[in-house]
């Protein structure tokens, strides 16, 4: 692994251009990008969407093999689909995102909606689970490009600024959703994980749809 990184490495430095500095920002930049309404929307559907992601997803294995049955020596196979479907997913969402950012994020957050549910009704199964894995795959690849759209969009001059409360909230949603899920797998059950990011799903979709009303968006 640390072989493969640092070529990776070198890979960007010969190949990543320049990226020349036309400007510096500071702490005024980001608090004016926070009261943009639509930038705030975009930083809330992420917290949401994130964070209902990783309560679930930090814990597929136990999730594959408690419910779904699976042998610990499939995890990695229906793990490489599941990331296959990901990567389709983004490439998918790239291209319908630049026109309908709204509809992109409310399929996909729908998508992350009935996964859990889906889970939970038909994946008591190796059948049922992996299917499920696979469109969990689907649902959830497309999410970055999607967001990062948006918050592009919200904020066509201040990409940077808005790009950096993208990370910083994504990265927080990430956290938040892992140690969440930890506290109610700990404390409830390891399948209450699945409803709880039902639920954030469909506050994230709810919002999408009120944002795609009101903006009159496609």
């Amino acid at each position: 692994m640390t072989i493969f990184s640092a070529l990776v490495l070198v890979f960007h430095l010969a190949v990543i251009p320049a990226l020349p500095v036309t400007g510096s920002t500071n702490i005024s930049q980001f608090i004016a990008q926070l009261g943009n309404r639509k930038i705030r929307a975009g930083l809330i559907l992420t917290l949401l969407l994130v964070t209902s992601h990783f309560v679930a997803f930090t814990f597929v294995r136990p999730l594959l093999i408690s419910v779904s049955g699976f042998e610990t020596q499939w995890i990695s196979a229906i793990l490489f689909a599941y990331g296959v479907a990901g990567i389709t997913s983004n490439f998918l969402a790239g291209i319908t995102a630049a026109r309908y950012t709204i509809f992109t994020l409310i399929v996909i957050a729908t998508g992350l909606v009935l996964t859990p549910l889906l889970f939970i009704t038909t994946g008591q199964s190796v059948t049922g689970g992996g299917g499920v894995l696979i469109f969990w795959g689907l649902a959830y690849g497309g999410l970055s490009v999607g967001l990062m759209t948006w918050m592009i969009k919200a904020a066509p001059r201040a990409v940077e600024i808005s790009a950096a409360l993208y990370v910083g909230v994504f990265n927080t949603g990430i956290a938040l959703g892992s140690w969440t899920g930890g506290q109610v797998a700990d404390m409830l059950a390891l399948t209450d994980t699945l409803w709880l990011a039902c639920g954030l799903a469909t506050a994230a979709l709810l919002l999408a749809v009120a944002a795609g009303l009101n903006r009159g968006d496609r």
